[in-house]
């Protein structure tokens, strides 16, 4: 229980120093477009995502890249993120 909280902790003041871990960015991926893969590379707060989801079938380049960013909005207006590179694509795509 210590252990979670002094991670939790240690989360909320590298948010607040506007850093994020790439852990973070994946694991909410993941959650919000039940993504197959994800892929994130970076530091500090400048990202390249990679993300394999069924959620975008059928849509074109802006709509999924819409949905990724509406996954970390808060994260970018927070600074957390101040770029980010997507590249998102349906589990069929990629093959």
């Amino acid at each position: 229980f210590l252990a979670d909280r002094k991670q939790a902790s240690t989360i909320a003041a590298l948010h607040k120093e506007g850093f994020i871990m790439v852990e973070d960015i994946e694991a909410r991926l993941r959650e919000e477009l039940h993504a197959a893969e994800v892929t994130v590379d970076g530091a500090g707060n400048r990202f390249e995502i990679d993300v394999v989801s069924d959620e975008f079938e059928g849509l074109g380049r802006v709509k999924r890249q819409q949905l990724v960013y509406a996954a970390i909005d808060d994260l970018i207006a927070s600074g957390a993120i101040h770029a980010v590179t997507i590249k998102a694509a349906t589990r069929a795509e990629r093959g």
